[in-house]
């Protein structure tokens, strides 16, 4: 452990953000613009990590934080979900598989249907915009299956191309379908300030700064559902005293 924790606060982690035919880990324009909306409206913040990182153990947000994330940097970003955060002043954090830049999601066995990823002027412009960019590793592969050699070239080289890439600095971490064990962890905590993993269960008021719970929207898309989601992931960190 690197000797603090940081409070709970709910991490959306999207993927695509389209309305065509593939549903796989789809959430709907409509529904996106509608969850930031219900987002604002109930008195969350969104925040990107270098706020969350601000805070350390027991001390409580002054806001109700939140942030909104989004893995594998699909052309689908830019052209549904950043229009609609922009226009309600929503930050956002990318996660880019490096190697998959500019290139289709043949890395992806489970996906149901070929996929184009944000190109490398693309990245620059939308991190010109705002939207801060992390890492989601080089290839996108399981890295509890990995050597450690291979393991320690996913999260560096990822990081060190991401930051030539864009120019800035690359803190922050998705692990691949959200997997990581004490070896994955312990690698991600030399090279990130924040990693982020999947929701895990039961969850308190803190949280380990590179375990971070998500959850992702697409399976809450009813409104009521969507905020039960919210209030469950804020583990009892409900703003100012």
């Amino acid at each position: 452990m690197n000797g603090f924790l940081l409070p709970q606060v709910p991490v959306l982690g999207y993927h695509h953000v389209h309305d065509g035919e593939d549903t796989f880990f789809r959430t709907w324009p409509a529904s996106l613009r509608l969850q930031m909306e219900i987002l604002l409206q109930t008195g969350y913040v969104p925040a990107t990590p270098g706020r969350l990182s601000g805070l350390k153990g027991t001390e409580r947000p002054a806001e109700r934080l939140a942030l909104v994330t989004f893995d594998d940097a699909y052309q689908d970003f830019r052209q549904f979900a950043w229009p609609i955060l922009e226009s309600l002043g929503v930050p956002a954090t990318l996660f880019v598989i490096a190697d998959a830049i500019g290139g289709w999601n043949d890395w992806d066995d489970m996906a149901p249907r070929r996929h184009r990823h944000l190109t490398a002027g693309e990245l620059r412009q939308l991190h010109g915009a705002g939207v801060e960019i992390g890492s989601h590793t080089r290839s996108h592969r399981p890295l509890v299956r990995l050597s450690n050699s291979e393991l320690e070239s996913e999260l560096r080289d990822s990081r060190h191309f991401l930051e030539d890439l864009i120019g800035g600095a690359v803190t922050t971490l998705a692990y691949p379908g959200g997997a990581a064990g004490p070896r994955e962890r312990m690698a991600a905590q030399r090279w990130y300030e924040l990693a982020f993993a999947v929701d895990p269960g039961p969850l308190g008021p803190l949280c380990d700064p590179y375990l971070i719970p998500r959850f992702d929207p697409c399976f809450h898309q009813g409104p009521e559902d969507f905020l039960a989601q919210l209030e469950r992931q804020t583990g009892g960190n409900h703003g100012p005293r």
